[in-house]
């Protein structure tokens, strides 16, 4: 055997012995996984709640796919993490070096130790033979193993392959007949028939380790006490004690760690397009956010507090709180979280932290402290914030019909009374600040003897064209400034005046004509009962016919006045068709020759645009912009 028993010795008396020491072995080929971070985190508080010592090992046995890069990226991610470790690469120990890839020494002097034992073989075996090998193994429709065939050489016939330089690698011998049980600390006990256990692979021919033979071997010379890892390793388990107990080795306290799925199917994986940690910080998650909810996802603390500090995590973790089940990556509950840590920070250190998110949706000058408050109790995370601020630059379109709220008790004609009123009350105050604007709104509030909602509502619906913003009406107006608050004002009163006049024409009345709609009829009204009945899908205005039928969807009255033929459609009219009323857009189009109208609101037709070919009113002598037809959108109540 070329290694003495000093050498061995030697290595044996550098383990550090007496406190409990756990380890973080990531492979350095890629982006940080959610799991893997996990795994970091769980390692090290347990250590870390010990009192013990927390390991960073570099497990970099694929030369292939392991890079310097990647393994920069595991150093800044614990980092920025705060996961600092005791021993490692880069700080170096007792047990030094940290990368498996400058321990190949060690890897042979074991493998060479394992085959003095017995316990351990040369395979000799070539590409094609191994192939063949599971060619025949596949079409029998059995799984394959390796068939051992090297582990029945003779001392003459392995000396005459090494002479002739065969190469090899180094196979584990696993016994033929019995069990090999181990207890994990999640599972409990857990039993294997050594019959249904490979032969693996230890030492490749490079005499580079495979993951089965190096984390046993460092895990032992590096004193490691508690190993965590995720569940997929349970079913090698049995091999690895094995190489324990050829060793002589005392075995270490398993704790294996239910998978992250992303469904209850699916693994979360970046294969499968799920973030990686980088991916969360990138899209505007707080890091310690992020880490109290992977600390989530498997363990519970046994009470109801679900915000942490790393320092509380610390005191509150114990294996005993690891779930067998998978755990469901769910982005609900790390928003809620992510909200929390937000509201959590200081004015000052979420307005650093907006910034970069406010400068993406804003290029107009604006005041980003006042609106970093604003937006700091109404938003999850970072990245919404582009988002919500679409409208300060340019006020985007929108229908008037967004003034219509039930709960606030508004409608296009109220809020355009309430806008119209508080026009001079904005307009009157010398000092544009939030408690100014704030007070004149409520004396108006206070003179109308009306509901808050009915001058606020409004007024955020004039400001941004939405009825989601981060800040009412009053935050709004305080942003925007005193110039574009009263100019978006101005402009959505006007916007609901075009709304109730609907028939238009460049010099204000419409073109004689022989058809429905003219001139010599300034006046008319036509009642129509409208059918669900998809087989009756048009209508002639001219001939209204009406059915017996139990589900008609209401009247619509049409009402051509004498003052620019104004066209009013009144929703309130109607009447509910199913037990789910729809509301109604209008929109404004040209109609050359008929004036189509949308077709009866069929329960199949909520939540979706309604084609407008449905019901006709026969009008041919109507010119193009002379009347504007309704669009007629289903919605749910």
């Amino acid at each position: 055997m070329k290694y003495t028993p000093e050498y061995y010795a030697a290595l044996e008396q550098k383990i550090p012995r007496g406190k409990l020491r756990s380890r973080f072995a990531p492979s350095p080929t890629g982006y940080m996984h959610v799991g893997n971070l996990r795994t970091a985190l769980y390692a090290y508080l347990l250590a870390k709640k010990a009192g013990g010592d927390f390991l960073l090992r570099i497990e970099d046995t694929d030369q292939e796919r392991s890079s310097q890069e990647a393994a920069e990226l595991i150093y800044r991610t614990l980092r920025e993490a705060n996961l600092l470790w005791d021993e490692g690469p880069d700080t170096g120990g007792p047990v030094a070096p940290y990368i498996q890839s400058e321990r190949r020494e060690i890897y042979a002097a074991y493998a060479e130790l394992l085959i003095s034992r017995g316990a351990a073989y040369r395979c000799f075996c070539d590409k094609g033979t191994l192939e063949h090998s599971r060619s025949i193994y596949k079409a029998s429709g059995i799984a394959y193993r390796y068939d051992g065939r090297c582990a029945a050489l003779n001392d003459k016939e392995i000396t005459a392959k090494l002479a002739a330089g065969v190469p090899y690698v180094v196979r584990q011998r696993i016994p033929a007949a019995g069990v090999t049980a181990f207890d994990d600390l999640v599972y409990g006990r857990i039993e294997v028939n050594n019959a249904e256990l490979d032969d693996p692979v230890l030492l490749k021919s490079d005499e580079m380790p495979t993951y089965n033979f190096s984390n046993v071997v460092d895990d032992h010379l590096m004193g490691i006490t508690h190993v965590i890892r995720g569940s997929e390793y349970l079913s090698s388990t049995p091999k690895y004690n094995l190489l324990y107990e050829s060793f002589g080795w005392k075995i270490p306290a398993y704790i294996h760690c239910p998978p992250v799925m992303k469904d209850a199917v699916q693994k979360f994986s970046k294969r499968n397009g799920d973030a990686s940690y980088g991916d969360l910080i990138q899209r505007g998650y707080l890091k310690d956010a992020v880490l109290n909810y992977i600390a989530l996802l498997g363990w519970a603390p046994g009470d109801e507090q679900e915000k942490f500090t790393l320092a509380e995590l610390i005191e509150a973790f114990g294996v005993e709180g690891i779930s067998r089940s998978p755990a469901i990556f769910d982005y609900k509950k790390l928003n809620w979280l992510n909200g929390a840590y937000l509201r959590a920070m200081s004015d000052e250190q979420f307005h650093a932290a907006a910034l970069p998110f406010i400068k993406a949706g804003v290029k107009r000058g604006v005041d980003t402290a006042y609106l970093a408050s604003v937006l700091k109790e109404r938003c999850e995370t970072l990245s919404e914030i582009p988002g919500l601020l679409d409208f300060i630059d340019v006020l985007p379109e929108y229908s008037p019909e967004l003034y219509r709220s039930k709960k606030m008790g508004t409608d296009p004609e109220n809020s355009k009374e309430a806008l119209e009123k508080m026009l001079p009350a904005l307009e009157a105050l010398g000092e544009w600040r939030q408690e100014t604007i704030h007070a004149a709104l409520f004396r108006l509030i206070e003179d109308l003897n009306v509901k808050n909602g009915r001058v606020l509502w409004p007024l955020r619906v004039a400001l941004s064209g939405k009825a989601f913003t981060p800040g009412g009406g009053v935050e709004l107006a305080t942003l925007l400034g005193k110039s574009e608050t009263l100019a978006r004002v101005r402009a959505a009163c006007a916007k609901i005046v075009n709304c109730n006049t609907q028939i238009t024409h460049a010099d204000g009345e419409c073109p004689a004509g022989d058809g429905l709609l003219s001139a010599s009829q300034p006046s008319l009204s036509v009642g129509v009962d409208l059918q669900i009945d998809p087989q009756n899908t048009s209508v002639d205005l001219l001939e209204p016919k009406r059915r017996n039928s139990e589900k008609f969807a209401g009247l619509i009255k049409l009402d051509f006045g004498e003052e620019a033929a104004a066209f009013d459609a009144y929703l309130n009219s109607v009447t509910a068709m199913t037990d789910k009323l729809v509301k109604t857009e209008f929109s404004i189009s040209e109609c050359p020759l008929d004036t189509a109208f949308a077709q009866p609101l069929r329960p199949d037709t909520v939540g979706r645009s309604v084609p407008r070919a449905g019901i006709l009113a026969r009008a041919p002598a109507v010119e193009a912009g002379c009347i504007s037809v309704p669009k007629i959108m289903a919605r749910e109540e």
